[in-house]
């Protein structure tokens, strides 16, 4: 081989050395990166999992004024929203309960031959 061959061999090995640890670095690079730019979104799924079994009271960290806090954000006011929904949800239900249960004793309906005309008992010895 000629001196400039040679030359030339030399080269295409060093770009294909650098090319592969770029590529290499550019890998760990991004790697690093999708999972910073992942870290609010698992935390989103995290919390809204949380919510999902019941604990109404949690609430997503707004850490930014990206889209990302944007909807972190929304989503807080929906949780508070809905929150108060089933709190009011569960206060109607009590009372409706209640509600109930006093209709029930009062319009209980009462045997005849042991009530008089005015509503009080009368004494079965009397009968």
């Amino acid at each position: 081989m000629s001196g400039t061959g040679l030359v030339l061999a030399n080269f295409r090995k060093i770009i294909f050395f650098t090319a592969g640890v770029t590529l290499v670095l550019a890998g760990i690079l991004g790697f690093f990166l999708v999972k910073r730019m992942l870290k609010p979104i698992r935390n989103i799924t995290q919390t809204a999992q949380d919510i999902e079994e019941n604990n109404l009271s949690r609430r997503l960290d707004v850490w930014s004024n990206d889209e990302l806090g944007k909807l972190a954000a929304t989503l807080n006011q929906m949780f508070e929203r809905l929150e108060q929904s089933f709190s009011r949800e569960h206060q109607f239900t009590a009372m409706s309960r209640m509600s109930y249960a006093h209709r029930w004793q009062s319009h209980r309906v009462k045997p005849r031959y042991l009530c008089s005309r005015n509503g009080a008992r009368k004494n079965t010895e009397e009968q």
